[in-house]
């Protein structure tokens, strides 16, 4: 059996762990407005960038050359731009003190809303995307914008790795306390070493997407973390040249997180 220090002592240790918890908060909370400062910074002079980008390439403006480093121009911005949000919502996400909005919403009424917001996507890549969505699934009481960036970031990879031609497949399914929703493509599939590191912060597939579209590798870390922060999980299958299917499971109400109340700063994707 193992002595315990002497009283004195252990006052001491619980005193220096409260220290050093408390340092920990302080060093994370600068670390979150550094990194709000930084990216609030960046967006700017590349909200600039884009919009002289895109008054340039208007047609007449300049010759095909120029169109063309243009066009490049355009790519490089919106990778940064997608970059930045994903980096600033990945540190929100993992900050102790962020907060869910909750609130009672219709689940298949929130995947027609995204989409809504992603069939121009796939008609410009000739992508079929149907919907398959069950009763079950019901209200639930959960983040409707993060539940909804969950969806955005699913659908949106499964169009992004899906070549011309092929099928993405969204559905929704319920039983008892749980609601599910999957994203199914008829893309590359998944090799035997993707699956364990899909879900890991700045992790990619070992597929290419087909359209060119930048990846910033952070997306599937960020569905993870909002479906973790509700009390759900996250999971993907498929195998080489057969498509994959990635998939969430949340309570049907999200528990309210200690600490204060439910609200958190939104980010985008």
């Amino acid at each position: 059996m193992t002595d315990l220090p002497p009283g004195g002592e252990l006052a001491d240790l619980r005193k220096e762990n409260s220290r050093l918890r408390r340092r920990l908060a302080e060093l994370a909370a600068s670390s979150d407005t550094f990194l709000s400062v930084a990216t609030h910074d960046l967006r700017t002079p590349l909200a600039s960038l884009r919009l002289v980008a895109e008054l340039l390439a208007q047609p007449g403006r300049v010759n095909e050359d120029s169109a063309s480093l243009l066009g490049i121009m355009q790519r490089s911005v919106e990778q940064m731009e997608s970059l930045v949000n994903d980096v600033l919502n990945a540190s929100r996400l993992s900050h102790p003190g962020d907060r869910l909005r909750l609130t009672e919403f219709e689940l298949n009424m929130l995947v027609e809303d995204q989409l809504a917001g992603l069939f121009p996507v796939a008609m410009s890549k000739r992508i079929a995307l149907d919907a398959s969505l069950s009763p079950r699934a019901g209200k639930i009481r959960a983040d409707r914008d993060r539940t909804g960036q969950m969806l955005t970031n699913l659908i949106g990879n499964a169009l992004k790795f899906t070549p011309t031609g092929g099928t993405v497949v969204v559905a929704t399914d319920g039983g008892g306390d749980w609601v599910e929703c999957s994203v199914s493509d008829t893309g590359p599939g998944l090799e035997p070493g993707d699956r364990e590191a899909l879900f890991r912060a700045f992790s990619r597939a070992s597929a290419v997407p087909t359209g060119g579209e930048p990846s910033t590798g952070l997306g599937l870390y960020i569905t993870r973390r909002i479906a973790e922060a509700h009390g759900g999980t996250v999971g993907a299958d498929g195998s080489p040249g057969r498509g994959s299917t990635f998939h969430f499971r949340l309570p049907r109400a999200a528990m309210e997180q200690p600490g204060g109340d439910a609200d958190a700063e939104e980010g985008g994707r």
